[in-house]
C-alpha cells in the first residue's frame, strides 16, 4: 500500500503539495506557540513577566491557533481527497476492497502529515525566535529571556494535528469505500445532494452551542460572559462547514430558478456548478468566512474591552481634573499636597497602580506541577483613605472599602472572582514584584474591574509594591464653578492638570508596543487562514481541468469559461463576507451588551473593509490559475 500511496502522491503532486503547505504552516504555528508556552512555564523566576504574562498571552493565542489549525487542516485534507472520488471509484471497480481504500488514504495522509509536522516543528522554533524582540519591547519577557529547546513542542504538534488529519482523511474516504464498485463509478461525478446523519446532527449541535454561548452574558455578566459570547463565532462557522453543502445547494437552486444573476451563459454555468458541486464550493467559502469572522471578532472584542474600560474608569473617577506624573508615589504625594492648598479645590486624592500576580483559587494538590498556571498577572491599585472613597467609586458589590485600612485587606473585582467560590471573607494569594508573597483577605468586591484593575488596597497594603509603582496620579475635585480657577492656579504653580475625559482616553489607550504585539499575532493567524484558503481554492480550481475541457467540447468558449470562473469567484467572495459577518455579529453584540452596555461593536470600518477585501481578492486570485482548454 505504501508503494501505491507514493505513486498516487506523485500523480497528484499539485494537490499533495497544497495540502502539505497547509499542514506545514499549521505545524509551524502550533510549534511556535508551544515553544513560547514551554519557555514561560520553565522560567526560573516565578515572579518574572516571562513566567506570568508570556504564559497568559501564548496560552490565549495558542488555544485559538490550535483550534484554527485543526479546523483548516481537516478541511484541506477532506477537500483534497474529495476531488479524487473518481480515482477511488475506479479502484473499487477493479477489485479494491473498502479496507484497502481506507488504508490507502490513511497512508497518504500520514506520509504528508508526519513529514510536514517534522519540518514544521523545526521551523516553529525559528518562528518563536523571530517573535522574541517584539515580546521584549512589549514587556512580556525580560531582556535575559532565552527560549527553551526540547522535543515537547514537536510532540504536542504531532499529537494535535496528525489525528485531525487522519480522521479527516478517513471520513473523506468513507463514502467511496462504502459503495459497491458499480455504484461508485456511477456516482463519482457530482457531489452527493444529501448530508450524512453525523453531519446534520453535528451542525445542529454546533448551532445550538453557538446560540447558548451567545446568551452567556445573561447568566455570567462581565468579562467572562463577554468572552464566552464572542467565542460563539467559531461554533457558528463549524455549523456552516458541516451544513454548508445543503445551504449552498438550496441557495444556488433558489438563484437558478429566479435567475438572480440573469440568463447569460456564465451565470447559468456558475449556478449549475454550485448546485452540482456544493461540497467543493463550501470548502472554498468556509476558510474565507473564517478569515472575516475571526478578524472581526478579535478586533471587535479588543475594541469593546477598551471602550468598556474607558467607560468604567470615567464613571469611577468623580473628580473633574487629573494630574499624572512620573513613576513613584513620593512625587504624587508632594503634588497632592500642593494642589490641596490651591484656591477652589474641594478634595484631592492620590492613586497609583503596580503589577502583581494573584492566585484566586489554590492549586490542585493532585497536579502540583501546574502551580505556575494558577498565578495570573493583575494590577493592584492604591485607594488612599476616605478621600479616595469619595473621588474613586469602584461600584462596590459587597463589603466595605473602609476595611482596606488594614495591611492584610484587599478588594477584588467581580470579574476576577467569576466561576470561583471566593467572596468576602476568603483569602487569596498575592505575589509581589520582588518575589515575596502574602495572603490578604477579601473585604469587598466591586464591578468596575476593567477600569480600575482587579485588586484594590489601602496605603498599608500598597507598601510592598511601592518600588514597582507606575506613573502617580492625583485626582482633583474643584468646588462648584471653580474649575477654571483651579486650572489657572495649578498652571501658575507649575502643575499641569487635564480634564478627566482626556486622562481616561490616554490611560485606556494601548501602548505602541502592545498594539504591535496584538496586531502581529492577529496578522499571523489571519495570514495562515488566508494562505490556507487561497491554497484550497487553487487545488479546487486545478482539479477542474477535465470539467472545463468537457464544457469546451459542449460549445463553451474560453471567454464564457473565464466569465463563469469570475462569477463563481464573486459568489465565493460575497458568500464568505456575508457568512463571516453573520457568524461574528451575535458574539460581538453579546460582548458589547455584557461589557460596554451595547454602545459599540468594536470593529473599525477600515479593518472590516480590509478583511472583506482580502476575502474577495483571495477568491479571485485562487481561480486565476485555471487552465482554460476548450479541447483535450
Amino acid at each position: 500500500m505504501r508503494h501505491i500511496s507514493m505513486r498516487a502522491l506523485r500523480a497528484h503532486w499539485p494537490s499533495a503539495a497544497g495540502v502539505f503547505l497547509t499542514m506545514l504552516l499549521a505545524s509551524v504555528l502550533t510549534s511556535a506557540s508551544t515553544v513560547l508556552m514551554e519557555s514561560g512555564l520553565r522560567a526560573g523566576d516565578a515572579s518574572s513577566p516571562t513566567a506570568t504574562v508570556l504564559t497568559t498571552v501564548m496560552g490565549s493565542f495558542g488555544g485559538i491557533a490550535v483550534l484554527i489549525a485543526i479546523f483548516v487542516v481537516s478541511s484541506a485534507f477532506a477537500a483534497s481527497l474529495r476531488d479524487r472520488r473518481r480515482e477511488f471509484a475506479l479502484l473499487r471497480a477493479v477489485g479494491a476492497t473498502a479496507q484497502q481504500v481506507r488504508t490507502l488514504v490513511s497512508t497518504e495522509v500520514l506520509l504528508i502529515s508526519l513529514t510536514a509536522v517534522g519540518l514544521g516543528g523545526l521551523l516553529g522554533f525559528g518562528g518563536a525566535r523571530a517573535l522574541v524582540p517584539l515580546l521584549r519591547s512589549s514587556g512580556v519577557v525580560g531582556d535575559d529571556f532565552v527560549l527553551v529547546l526540547s522535543g515537547w513542542p514537536l510532540l504536542v504538534t504531532a499529537v494535535l494535528l496528525v489525528p485531525a488529519a487522519w480522521l479527516a482523511g478517513r471520513l473523506a474516504a468513507r463514502e467511496m469505500a462504502s459503495l459497491s464498485p458499480t455504484s461508485a463509478v456511477s456516482t463519482s461525478g457530482a457531489d452527493a445532494r444529501t448530508l450524512g446523519t453525523g453531519r446534520v446532527v453535528g451542525a445542529w449541535v454546533c448551532l445550538g452551542a453557538g446560540a447558548a454561548a451567545t446568551t452567556t452574558p445573561l447568566f455570567v455578566p462581565g468579562a467572562m460572559g463577554g468572552a464566552t459570547g464572542a467565542s460563539s463565532a467559531l461554533l457558528f462557522i463549524t455549523a456552516v462547514a458541516l451544513a454548508g453543502p445543503a445551504l449552498v445547494l438550496r441557495g444556488a437552486t433558489w438563484m437558478a430558478r429566479r435567475r438572480v444573476l440573469g440568463g447569460r451563459a456564465a451565470p447559468v454555468l456558475a449556478t449549475a456548478n454550485a448546485r452540482g458541486y456544493s461540497r467543493r464550493l463550501t470548502a472554498a467559502v468556509v476558510p474565507l468566512a473564517l478569515l472575516v469572522s475571526l478578524g472581526s471578532i478579535q478586533t471587535g472584542t479588543n475594541g469593546i474591552v477598551a471602550e468598556a474600560g474607558a467607560q468604567e474608569l470615567g464613571e469611577a473617577i468623580d473628580g473633574g481634573l487629573v494630574w499624572q506624573g512620573p513613576e513613584g508615589s513620593a512625587e504624587s504625594s508632594r503634588t497632592a499636597d500642593a494642589l490641596a492648598a490651591l484656591p477652589g479645590v474641594a478634595a484631592v486624592t492620590t492613586t497609583a497602580v503596580a503589577p502583581v500576580q494573584a492566585k484566586i483559587e489554590p492549586t490542585d494538590e493532585d497536579v502540583p506541577s501546574l502551580d505556575g498556571l494558577s498565578w495570573e498577572p493583575m494590577s493592584m491599585r492604591l485607594i488612599d483613605g476616605a478621600a479616595s472613597s469619595s473621588l474613586i467609586d469602584p461600584d462596590v458589590a459587597e463589603g466595605d472599602l473602609t476595611a482596606l485600612a488594614e495591611p492584610d485587606a484587599v478588594a477584588v473585582s467581580t470579574d476576577a472572582l467569576t466561576l470561583t467560590d471566593k467572596g468576602v471573607g476568603d483569602p487569596i494569594d498575592v505575589r509581589y514584584p520582588d518575589g515575596s508573597e502574602a495572603t490578604p483577605t477579601i473585604v469587598a468586591t466591586y464591578d468596575r474591574g476593567l477600569g480600575l484593575g482587579d485588586l484594590l488596597v489601602g496605603p498599608r497594603g500598597f507598601t510592598p509594591v511601592v518600588d514597582a509603582v507606575g506613573p502617580g496620579t492625583v485626582i482633583v475635585r474643584p468646588e462648584r464653578a471653580q474649575a477654571d480657577t483651579v486650572l489657572r492656579a495649578a498652571e501658575a504653580a507649575g502643575v499641569a492638570l487635564t480634564p478627566t475625559a482626556d486622562f481616561v482616553s490616554a490611560a485606556t489607550e494601548s501602548s505602541g508596543a502592545d498594539r504591535r504585539l496584538s496586531d502581529t499575532l492577529l496578522l499571523v493567524l489571519l495570514g495562515f487562514i488566508g494562505i490556507a484558503a487561497g491554497n484550497a481554492l487553487v487545488i479546487a480550481t486545478r482539479s477542474r481541468a477535465g470539467e472545463l475541457v468537457l464544457l469546451g467540447r459542449l460549445g463553451a468558449t474560453r471567454r464564457q469559461l473565464r466569465s463563469m470562473l469570475i462569477v463563481e469567484a464573486a459568489l465565493v467572495g460575497v458568500a464568505a463576507v456575508a457568512i463571516g459577518s453573520l457568524t461574528a455579529l451575535p458574539g460581538l453584540v453579546s460582548a458589547s451588551l455584557a461589557l460596554a452596555h451595547g454602545s459599540t461593536l468594536g470593529v473599525e470600518p477600515a479593518m472590516y473593509a480590509g478583511l472583506a477585501g482580502a476575502a474577495v481578492v483571495i477568491a479571485f486570485v485562487g481561480t486565476a490559475g485555471a487552465r482554460l482548454r476548450t479541447r483535450a
